[in-house]
């Protein structure tokens, strides 16, 4: 999943890049979203535990709404809650209290 997004986001930067202005290219992080997804896998996979996320999850409507935003104004990089915004920053200057926090929370 990493390195797919890690794709996508080198993928829209080149694009904007070589299109030179010509296209608004936006990529949209929408973090985590409450979808139904666990319990379609604990119907299909019962003996898979689910795992509860460590930080907020957005809701669908909260994706929706940023999209059209993104449409109605385009910016390069947008990202649903504030707590995806963070996670690049903390990733890159303090990534021992990241790994830290999402351990703690992995036990909690």
């Amino acid at each position: 999943y990493s390195a797919t997004k890690s794709a996508v986001s080198a993928l829209l930067t080149t694009m904007r890049r070589e299109t030179k202005g010509k296209f608004k290219i936006a990529l949209v992080n929408p973090g985590e979203t409450k979808t139904e997804f666990w319990q379609v896998v604990r119907q299909k996979s019962p003996q898979i535990i689910p795992v509860k996320s460590p930080f907020p999850v957005a809701s669908p409507e909260q994706v929706a709404a940023t999209i059209s935003q993104v449409l109605a104004k385009p910016r390069p990089q947008v990202f649903v809650t504030k707590i995806e915004q963070t996670l690049p920053v903390l990733r890159g200057v303090f990534p021992e209290i990241l790994e830290w926090y999402l351990r703690s929370q992995e036990r909690a």
